[in-house]
């Protein structure tokens, strides 16, 4: 089941370019408010790739939804597990080839053991990738073999994806991806608790999340020019301390 929806999915995304290209330009959107070299953006980056994918998905003919799917409709019972039952998604904002892809982290699967074999239907999207990859591992012999297994979790290197997409057009979905961070100073914890409390309904807590995104700011410059030795130790502290005054 999970091939043919695939199948549904790439034909009908490679039938309409205006959502081929809708959902390029609101992947780079998301990656770049959201990339996950940012720690605290890392799982926020893995969600909205789902969602994307999910509502994309949709417009192509596939019923999907992160975390629940239904080929008939919707079953609530496994709202919470049932899209795992049709594709486990793996994204990535690498335009390189670097490392291995964790396909399962031991510490937070229910597969208990480090033995415990990774044998979903994955669906891998990145720029490092010629599209939208799928991989069955129990039709993918040798891609299950390369899986590595150790007692944090199950990997696979980036490049066997990648070899497998070029040698299994028929298995990929042509987009063209890009991941381009937002260049930004203020701290990555910090941006997503301003986007709330700059809502325009928290009266008493925006000001000061505006007061202190401007410090934050302030305090990496400074440092910067005390790293670099332009400022010294002592007016280093000094400019901290009239920061405090404000």
């Amino acid at each position: 089941m999970s091939l043919d929806q695939f199948q549904v999915l790439k034909a009908g995304i490679e039938s309409q370019p205006a959502l081929r290209n809708e959902f390029e330009l609101a992947f780079a959107a998301l990656a770049s408010k959201h990339h996950p070299s940012e720690r605290a953006e890392r799982f926020v980056f893995g969600g909205i790739c789902e969602w994307l994918l999910a509502i994309t998905a949709w417009k192509a003919g596939v019923r999907a939804l992160p975390a629940g799917h239904g080929q008939n409709g919707f079953d609530l019972m496994q709202f919470r597990d049932a899209m795992q039952g049709l594709w486990s998604l793996k994204s990535s904002a690498s335009r390189v080839l670097s490392g291995s892809i964790n396909l399962r982290n031991n510490a937070s699967s229910t597969s208990k053991g480090t033995g415990a074999v990774y044998d979903k239907p994955t669906i891998f999207m990145g720029p490092y990738l010629p599209g939208i990859t799928y991989v069955d591992f129990k039709v993918a012999t040798s891609m299950a073999a390369a899986i590595v297994y150790d007692k944090d979790a199950a990997k696979l290197k980036t490049k066997a994806v990648l070899d497998y997409a070029i040698a299994h057009p028929d298995l990929v979905i042509p987009v063209k991806l890009s991941a381009v961070k937002t260049a930004s100073e203020v701290d990555a914890n910090l941006k997503i608790v301003a986007k709330i409390l700059e809502s325009g309904t928290y009266p008493l807590l925006k000001p000061t999340v505006e007061l202190l995104q401007d410090y934050t700011l302030e305090i990496k410059y400074l440092r910067k020019q005390h790293d670099e030795g332009i400022i010294s130790d002592e007016n280093f502290q000094k400019k901290l301390l009239e920061m405090e005054l404000k």
